[in-house]
């Protein structure tokens, strides 16, 4: 009975722990980018500004990602990019579980482990999920790992049929237009494959020719765009031209890896580091370590891809690293559950319970402190609509403290400041300054 008792109350923190999660969209608002690439594309229309992005600024315009991040600004809600953010972040989440993790026959169940798994990882990207979940500009970076892992899964159940090749070469090129630093280290994790099982391939080679290829016509197409090259032509480029610049981007993105992530992360490492352990006992050689270990290092070239310009690696960019290293935590648990079956069935729903539990405190605080600041920034909104025209000054009374749980980056006292120009276009202003000092 007791039993039966605690079963359901895990069902029921299950499912309020999914409903918050879902909630949480509807408690954020435009800003930074989005004031800036609103109007551009609801005058172009989402498909002529994917080709006006990818020409002018960014090779990823022409990515699927794209959509994703622009449909929320597309459509004038503020709701819906996080909304779409939120659901395709809990879709990698399911799928990580159902690639690497026996599948339960039980359905409720299955979904309190898909409740589990998404709140570690919203405990995992608690420091850059104002860029990823509640920003959209940012939600295109969920849809990024998705493809990352839909790559790997089409990798490792590989069918040498017509059908399964041709369905799969357009996906695979949509994959390989994800973030660049995502595809090199998921390229990686298809190289440590093919020299594991180099001396069993025999004919199978072409296995590995026919999936990469799409994913690097897709890479090269993002690299190659005309819009990164007006992107850097503006940079600093002596990043490389001393072996202590070097050594010091080095530091400076271990700095960032530390600073973006959080316990769970590191949770995640030490199951990988444990199941690779367990599965490694009866073999040696480098070749075995790199792959016992290949999502460890697919998450640290997804954040030392930026090693010649550490200003690109920015905390969003961090899902990547993250959505590794759950890769790498997941599959060593699956390899710990195998090895200690008994031990396994003890923990797992203290654990469950510890996650949902830790997910419903902090969420809750979130959500009531992102409420006061959404009704503040919409009432701002809705007076700088009635001010068409017109030099504004914000004052103290306008000044909306940035909740603990929302980073936003607000106008500031230069109206030549590059927000403060986004601001005052979006509103139809003359111009936007922010003076605490001015009531």
């Amino acid at each position: 009975m007791n039993t039966i008792k605690s079963n359901r109350l895990l069902w029921l923190l299950a499912l309020l722990s999914l409903m918050l999660f879902l909630v949480q969209p509807f408690f954020t608002w435009f800003t930074a980018d989005d004031f800036c690439f609103m109007p551009e594309v609801q005058s172009q229309g989402i498909f002529q500004n994917m080709w006006h992005h990818y020409t002018t600024w960014d090779g990823r315009g022409m990515s699927i990602t794209f959509i994703v991040a622009r449909m929320g600004l597309w459509s004038g809600k503020y709701w819906l990019g996080p909304m779409l953010a939120s659901v395709l972040f809990m879709l990698f989440g399911g799928l990580v579980l159902r690639v690497f993790m026996p599948r339960s026959e039980n359905r409720k169940e299955r979904i309190i482990s898909l409740s589990v798994m998404t709140a570690m990882l919203w405990l995992c990207a608690f420091p850059f999920s104002s860029q990823t979940l509640y920003w959209s500009t940012g939600a295109g970076y969920n849809l990024d790992i998705i493809l990352i892992l839909a790559g790997y899964a089409l990798f490792i159940y590989y069918r040498p049929t017509l059908r399964f090749v041709l369905g799969t070469l357009p996906v695979l090129f949509y994959v390989g237009t994800a973030s660049p630093n995502a595809v090199a280290g998921l390229l990686f994790l298809f190289a440590t494959h093919a020299a594991t099982e180099w001396n069993q391939l025999g004919k199978q080679w072409l296995k590995y020719l026919w999936l990469m290829m799409p994913i690097i016509s897709g890479f090269l197409m993002v690299i190659l765009a005309p819009g990164n090259a007006n992107r850097l032509a503006g940079m600093d480029k002596s990043n490389l031209t001393h072996i202590w610049t070097i050594y010091f981007n080095a530091g400076h993105l271990l700095e960032n890896i530390m600073e973006y992530n959080t316990p769970v992360t590191w949770m995640f490492l030490l199951a990988g580091m444990l199941g690779a352990w367990a599965g490694m006992s009866e073999k040696k050689g480098l070749k075995y370590h790199l792959f016992a270990h290949r999502f460890l290092f697919a998450a640290v070239i997804s954040a030392y891809f930026f090693m010649a310009f550490p200003g690109m690696h920015a905390p969003r960019t961090n899902i990547h690293f993250m959505a590794f290293m759950t890769m790498y935590g997941v599959s060593g648990l699956a390899a710990l559950m195998e090895a200690f079956s008994s031990l396994s069935l003890r923990f797992t729903r203290p654990l469950q319970y510890a996650v949902l539990f830790c997910f419903l405190g902090i969420g809750l605080y979130q959500t009531w402190d992102a409420r006061n600041a959404r009704r503040l920034v919409l009432q701002r909104d809705a007076k700088l609509r009635k001010l068409h025209g017109q030099v504004v000054v914000l004052g103290k009374a306008d000044d909306i403290k940035e909740p603990t749980t929302r980073k936003f980056e607000d106008v500031g006292s230069d109206p030549n400041y590059w927000l403060n120009r986004c601001v005052a276009d979006y509103y139809s202003l003359k111009s936007i300054v922010m003076d605490k000092k001015h009531k």
